[in-house]
């Protein structure tokens, strides 16, 4: 007599497994786990014909009902400020930390009552960095603003010399020179006047017989002597006025040029050895970093969550970079969670759901909403490269007493729901070839229904499902009485797989002759034809059926190329450690099967795997 399945509504309670939640989850998985719980190691089951007594003695069957599905996607996180205040070194280079107060310190208002002696004021010390480098710099920078000030000082008076030395030459030495020419003239024109008379005189006796020939050209000469030098005497005195002073002139006003831009060079190489002097200061002032407001100090220790080299640590003796975060200051009015979701339920979660928080140390639960989610996945290690995980921030709505970041948090993220919806378990229902099947059980056999399964409202076309049951809009109706465990009882479910596997099969093998590529779609990507392979092969959830070694050792291995369909994530057509570790039992037989070392089971390893267990199982090891 069949054993009859009852389902109740258990979609209300938290999902604690963090691979769980969210209708995004690939479907097969679901399936694979619920197998494994209900019926021990399903993947080595038989995908033929062929049903027995003991097999019809093992069904199971649920009835169809109808009522809400809550599809959650759950993750854990850590708790953290919304708006922390980063305390950063601003040391130029770095620097090292001489003293630091506890981590956890509390910083209380100035003059505030200290409910605990080692609690500190807002502005008081909470970092020393090392200052002995700077402290040298700065002497030395103060000597060479004294010497740029005296270099400064001696520019303003050549400046000053320049321009006294135009007003000296215009006012006195031109003068002084112009009056000595003057002077020069006058004097030679007072010698020609007199010589001139002279040799008139000369003339006169000259022709009475008195004075001889040669006193007469004496004083002819006299006269042209005089006359030469009134007009060297006049020349000078042009020159001076029209050429001389000119020169000397430009010659003082282009010292004053030069002076001025010489005490501009200076004035400048001060103003930027006063910067340096400034900077190199306020370089002082930053070795002492002291609490700007209340709160509580919080090393900001650099956390690497996949591996990897580990970041220094803040304590004291520590070397930390220009720029670095020493200590951060949450602000405990605004507090969230950061979770960090996989992107194969990314997509499900917008901002604006709702989230259910339990944090640790807390009874109750709190209230959350999503406000963000990174539009880029976080950074991984080298060998995690292709774990894709995106960053999405929860409010926390009412903060409770004594929160504080770095507490663990498990965040449930309401994602969708409907109500009032036809619901069968994930292990009733199959899909092959895009298609979606189910079993009636009636009095006659087993009759099969092509169902319509429930969509996600979100338009990205997912079933909705909450990883126990799937909704179901058509081909089935409340109260029918459905195979839970089609895959092991009914015959028709077992050809209809066996075919596919086959088809899926021979398009891999065109496709690896042809290309050297397998015919599995890319990571994130799902052909027709994979997709009925890897929910048909897992889609049981009851006991496996009896039947001959023999045959049980063909369908093993036959199943090993959907068994890796199912499970590879990034589609290089093996297997890894990680990939596998969803199963417990084969993660701890991985390193066994791994026969040529590699760190991978490709379809041989997997053949020979199920192989040998299989014939411990008929051993009955």
């Amino acid at each position: 007599m069949a054993n009859t399945w009852e389902t109740e509504n258990q979609t209300s309670q938290p999902i604690r497994s963090r691979r769980k939640g969210g209708g995004g989850m690939l479907l097969t998985f679901v399936v694979l786990l619920g197998g494994l719980v209900v019926g021990g190691w399903l993947l080595a089951s038989s995908v033929t014909g062929g049903e027995s007594e003991d097999v019809a003695e093992q069904k199971m069957t649920v009835v169809v009902t109808r009522g809400p599905i809550q599809v959650r996607v759950t993750e854990d996180g850590e708790v953290e400020s919304a708006k922390p205040i980063l305390l950063k070194c601003k040391v130029s280079g770095g620097s090292q930390i001489l003293e630091i107060v506890p981590d956890g310190t509390r910083i209380v208002a100035k003059g505030a009552p200290k409910d605990d002696p080692a609690d500190v004021e807002v502005g008081d010390q909470l970092v020393k960095l090392d200052d002995s480098k700077i402290k040298d710099a700065l002497d030395k920078q103060r000597i060479t603003v004294g010497n740029a000030e005296t270099q400064l000082i001696q520019a303003e008076k050549d400046l000053a010399v320049a321009k006294i030395s135009i007003t000296e030459y215009e006012q006195g030495t031109f003068v002084q020179e112009l009056q000595g020419l003057d002077a020069e003239v006058t004097i030679a024109m007072e010698n020609l006047r007199g010589v001139q008379n002279q040799y008139e005189y000369t003339q006169k006796m000259f022709r009475k017989g008195f004075v001889t020939k040669l006193q007469l050209e004496a004083d002819e000469f006299a006269v042209k002597r005089s006359k030469l030098e009134l007009q060297q005497s006049e020349t000078k005195r042009t020159v001076l006025l029209n050429f001389t002073k000119a020169k000397m002139l430009e010659d003082f006003r282009s010292n004053v040029k030069t002076a001025t831009q010489g005490v501009k060079q200076k004035q400048s190489a001060l103003d930027l050895e006063k910067r340096g002097l400034e900077r190199i200061g306020e370089q002082f002032k930053n070795c002492v970093i002291v609490a700007p407001q209340p709160g509580m100090v919080v090393y900001h220790n650099e956390r690497r969550r996949y591996g990897g080299s580990q970041g220094s640590q803040i304590e004291e003796g520590t070397t930390v970079r220009e720029h670095q975060s020493i200590v951060k200051l949450p602000d405990f009015t605004k507090m969230q969670v950061k979770v960090n979701v996989h992107e194969s339920k990314v997509q499900q979660v917008a901002v604006g759901d709702t989230a259910l928080l339990t944090i640790q140390g807390y009874k109750n639960p709190l209230n959350g909403v999503v406000i963000e989610i990174a539009n880029q996945p976080e950074t991984t290690s080298w060998y995690q490269a292709k774990v894709k995980e995106y960053a999405t921030i929860v409010k926390i709505d009412d903060i409770p007493d004594g929160m504080v970041p770095g507490m663990s948090a498990e965040v449930v993220i309401d994602v969708e729901r409907r109500d009032n919806l036809l619901r069968l378990p994930v292990e009733s229902v199959i899909e092959i070839g895009g298609d979606y099947f189910a079993w009636e059980s009636g009095r006659e056999g087993y009759i099969k229904k092509q169902l319509t399964v429930a969509k996600s409202t979100k338009g990205d076309d997912r079933i909705l499902s909450d990883s126990k049951f799937i909704g179901v809009e058509k081909g089935v109706a409340e109260g029918d009485e459905i195979v839970l465990n089609p895959r092991d009882v009914v015959a028709e479910a077992k050809e209809m797989m066996r075919k596919n596997e086959a088809e899926e099969a021979k398009n891999e093998k065109k496709a690896q002759s042809a290309g050297g590529k397998s015919s599995k779609a890319a990571p994130g990507k799902t052909t027709k034809g994979s997709k009925g392979a890897r929910k048909g092969r897992a889609g049981a959830g009851a006991k496996k059926s009896g039947g001959k070694a023999a045959a049980k050792g063909k369908r093993a291995g036959g199943g090993s190329s959907g068994f890796i369909t199912r499970m590879d994530k990034n589609g290089d057509g093996k297997l890894s450690k990680e990939e596998v570790s969803v199963i417990p039992a084969l993660k701890a037989g991985f390193d066994g099967a791994d026969t040529n070392k590699d760190g991978f089971l490709d379809s041989a390893e997997i053949t020979k795997m199920f192989a040998n267990y299989q014939k411990k199982k008929d051993a009955g090891q």
